[in-house]
């Protein structure tokens, strides 16, 4: 992923957890929230070498976009 000219490189099953974060939202304001929570309890690394000092950086929001709008997460039973 590159954020803000920064390329951060996320396992599978991070990745994952953050597409279910956007999945699990319909607008961009709430999932930013969730994502910087997310991102700072599991990778705060992200967030400083992106410079994401809050949860409404639009940089956030962009994510949400990105990630909701690309990739999909299947349902635990496998079927979605």
């Amino acid at each position: 992923m590159v954020l803000n000219k920064t390329r951060k490189f996320l396992t599978l099953e991070e990745m994952r957890k953050l597409v279910r974060v956007c999945q699990s939202f319909k607008d961009a304001q709430d999932a930013s929230a969730r994502l910087y929570n997310w991102l700072a309890r599991n990778r705060t690394d992200i967030l400083a070498d992106a410079e994401i000092k809050n949860k409404g950086v639009p940089l956030l929001a962009a994510m949400y976009e990105t990630l909701k709008a690309r990739y999909k997460v299947k349902d635990e039973t496998g079927a979605g």
